[in-house]
């Protein structure tokens, strides 16, 4: 019988994505669904990275922002005078299964700092910096940043297994009304085999739990974007939502489950989100974050 732990050791082990995906779908047969509800579910399945907490020491973390190895000849980033806030992490060299996830970075870190409230005067754009410390690249440490707004996070260490995962959204609701599946079954049927998705973070791959459409929710952000310098970085079809993947989804904070004390304002879910463009070539300075309630 397939189920999530099953699925959990796979990811763990370094198991080929092939084999995942193959051990996913036929988990999505025994729970009960029609082989076009698989197809369905499948269908809006990316690979992507479940980032979970570990009691041994990694380069990888969340928060612990007291002290942070910048890359050499970089600044602290700042929205205005406001230093950001550190939040993760990302070791690229430690990432279980990273070779088989298609458009993934690999060597050195990814540092994400951000601004939960940026003021009318200050930049939606700046608001979000992802860095690059490249694995030959020592770094500087510093302890130059504020702590959260609200309360410092406390440092809690990270891995990252190749996983598919299972985008729940918009999209998936047209994908299965199209073949005639009930919400109810296919749910129920996604939430039986995924705990171990809906309880971790997510590098790349599917973006899950969103209202709108994911290209929507991009347009949006442009739509309500002030700044006319922050825009014009942009194509003209990235400012309608064309091309952009997850680069980065925390776990809901509200949810039961990891003690991740995380306070978001305004927002239940959050996701840090690149151009396609950028994230093959390895930039990183025009990563947007959209909100949600």
């Amino acid at each position: 019988m397939v189920n999530s732990e099953y699925l959990l050791d796979l990811a763990r082990s370094g198991s080929p994505l092939s084999v995942q995906r193959a051990a996913l779908e036929a988990g999505l047969a025994e729970q009960g669904l029609s082989p076009g509800a698989v197809a369905a579910v499948m269908s809006q399945t990316l690979d992507g990275f479940i980032v979970l907490e570990t009691n041994v020491p990694t380069g990888s973390r969340i928060g612990g922002g007291d002290l942070v190895r910048l890359p050499s000849g970089v600044d602290w980033p700042k929205d205005g005078d406001c230093p950001l806030a550190f939040l993760f992490e990302i070791d690229l060299d430690e990432l279980v299964g990273s070779a088989g996830v298609v458009g993934a970075p690999t060597g050195g870190s990814l540092l994400l700092f951000h601004d939960e409230d940026p003021g009318i005067e200050d930049s939606w754009l700046a608001s979000t910096r992802v860095l690059f410390r490249s694995a030959d690249d020592p770094g500087v440490e510093t302890t130059e940043g504020r702590s959260y707004d609200w309360q410092p996070i406390g440092r809690r260490y990270l891995q990252g297994f190749a996983s598919p995962i299972i985008g729940q959204g918009p999209e998936l609701d047209d994908a299965r009304q199209q073949v005639g599946a009930t919400w109810e079954e296919t749910s129920s049927a996604i939430d039986a085999l995924t705990a171990h998705v809906m309880r971790a973070h997510r590098f790349l791959g599917a973006p899950t739990m969103r209202q709108a459409a994911f290209g929507e929710e991009v347009a949006i952000w442009f739509s309500e974007l002030e700044s006319d310098d922050d825009r014009d970085r942009f194509s003209e079809a990235e400012q309608r939502g064309e091309g952009w993947c997850l680069l980065l989804q925390p776990v809901d904070p509200s949810d039961p489950g990891p003690d991740i004390d995380l306070q978001w304002s305004v927002a239940g879910s959050r996701y840090h989100v690149i151009p396609e463009v950028d994230l093959h070539a390895g930039k990183f300075d025009r990563v947007i974050t959209l909100s949600q309630g």
